[in-house]
C-alpha cells in the first residue's frame, strides 16, 4: 500500500473518533450563511411517515462492527422536561419565513446572574470561565432558555439531523461494502464513519419527535405545523442538538441544554471546549483560546482572520490574552462523569452561592 493510501485510511480512522466524541459544529453567531431561511426552514418535512417509520427499525445487524455512542455506565438525566423558548412563524408575501421567538423576560439582572453561574461551573471544572460567558453573552445574552432560530442555525440542523438519521438499508449497505473491501481499504473506513454517524442516535427514542407551532400565512390565516425538534439550536450557546447531545448523552433529547438552569449546557460546554482543542491541537492548528473559538464556531480549526480578530478584541476586552493556550481544565472527565451527580453538584454550589 502506498504512503497516500496509507495517510487516507489513518484520516478514516481519526474520523471514526471524531463522528463519536467531538461535535462538528457549533451554531456560532458567526458561523457561515448559507441558503434563505425558506430554503431550509421546511427541510424536515421531506421525512414522510414511512420514512420515519423505516428509520426507526432496528432490526439488522449494521452496527456489530462499530461500538455505539453513549455512557460508560454513568448515570445521565434523559427524560427532562421541554424548558426552552418556543416561537412562531410568519411567511411573508414572497414566500419567505420568519421566526419569531416568544422570549420570556429575562432582565439584566438575571443575565448578570447566569454569566455568575457560567463562571461556577467553570471554575469547578477548572476551566477559564471567560471563554464560556463571551459563548453565552454572544449567542444568548446570558439567556439559558433560549432557541436560535436564524438561518445559520436552521441550516446546519437540517444537515446535521440527515446525515445522523438511522436508514436500516443504508446500514446494510454499508456494512457489504465493510465486508467486500476489507480494513486496509479508505473505503471500508469511509464506510464504517458513515455507520457510526447512524448509530449515533439509533436509540435516542426522541430522534423522530416534533414540536408544533402556529403558522401565520401571508394571507392572515393561523395554522398548527409541526416540524422535528432538532431542527433548531437550543440552551445558551446555542448548541446545534444533533452534535452536542452526544457530547452530554446521545439518548437525551435536544432541549436538554435548557435544563439545570443552564447546568448541563455549561459543562457540555466545556468538554466540547476540551475536545476542540485536542482536535486542532493534533492537526497541528494550535491551542489557543482563539482556536477553540475557531473550532466552536465554524466546526474547523483553520485560520479565519476577520472572526477570529472579533473574537480577539472581546477577549481583550474583559482581559483574556486570545493567542494564550486556552485553560480548559481537567477536572469532571467527560468519559468518567456521572451526569446526575455532576448536576447535582453544580446545583448545589450555585444555591449556596444563591445563583439558582
Amino acid at each position: 500500500m502506498g504512503l497516500a493510501n496509507t495517510d487516507s485510511v489513518n484520516d478514516m480512522k481519526h474520523m471514526i473518533r471524531l463522528v463519536l466524541i467531538v461535535p462538528v459544529m457549533g451554531c456560532g453567531a458567526d458561523a457561515q450563511r448559507g441558503p434563505t431561511a425558506s430554503e431550509t426552514a421546511m427541510a424536515f418535512d421531506n421525512v414522510d411517515a414511512a420514512g420515519r417509520h423505516r428509520a426507526s427499525r432496528t432490526d439488522d445487524a449494521s452496527s456489530r462492527h462499530v461500538p455505539e455512542a453513549g455512557l460508560s455506565g454513568a448515570r445521565s438525566v434523559v427524560g427532562v422536561d421541554n424548558r426552552c423558548e418556543d416561537f412562531a412563524v410568519f411567511e411573508k408575501r414572497d414566500g419567505r419565513l420568519r421566526h419569531r421567538r416568544n422570549r420570556r423576560a429575562w432582565p439584566r439582572d438575571q443575565q448578570a446572574r447566569f454569566s455568575d453561574l457560567v463562571k461556577l461551573v467553570a471554575d469547578e471544572m477548572d476551566a477559564d470561565a471567560r471563554l464560556f460567558q463571551i459563548w453565552s453573552l454572544r449567542e444568548s445574552s446570558h439567556r439559558p432558555s433560549a432557541i436560535h432560530v436564524l438561518n445559520p442555525d436552521l441550516m446546519g440542523a437540517a444537515k446535521a439531523w440527515n446525515r445522523h438519521l438511522y436508514r436500516p438499508a443504508r446500514a446494510l449497505e454499508l456494512q457489504a461494502e465493510m465486508d467486500r473491501y476489507g480494513a486496509k481499504t479508505a473505503k471500508y473506513w469511509a464506510a464504517r464513519a458513515e455507520i457510526a454517524r447512524m448509530n449515533v442516535f439509533r436509540h435516542n427514542r426522541f430522534y423522530l419527535d416534533q414540536l408544533e407551532f402556529d403558522f401565520h400565512t401571508s394571507p392572515g390565516e393561523v395554522q398548527k405545523r409541526k416540524r422535528s425538534q432538532w431542527a433548531y439550536g437550543y440552551g445558551p450557546f446555542g448548541f446545534n442538538p444533533t452534535y452536542y447531545v452526544p457530547v452530554w448523552d446521545s439518548n437525551a433529547p435536544p432541549w436538554v441544554f435548557c435544563d439545570a438552569g443552564g447546568v448541563v449546557a455549561v459543562v457540555t460546554a466545556v468538554w466540547a471546549a476540551r475536545s476542540a482543542q485536542r482536535e486542532c491541537r493534533v492537526r497541528g492548528k494550535g491551542s489557543s483560546y482563539v482556536v477553540v473559538n475557531r473550532r466552536f464556531s465554524s466546526g474547523h480549526c483553520r485560520p479565519r482572520p476577520k472572526h477570529d480578530a472579533v473574537f480577539a478584541r472581546r477577549a481583550r476586552a474583559i482581559r483574556l490574552q486570545p493567542d494564550r493556550r486556552a485553560r480548559r481544565g481537567k477536572l469532571w472527565p467527560r468519559a468518567t462523569t456521572d451526569r446526575v451527580e455532576v448536576v447535582q453538584h453544580m446545583r448545589r454550589r450555585a444555591e449556596a452561592e444563591g445563583l439558582m
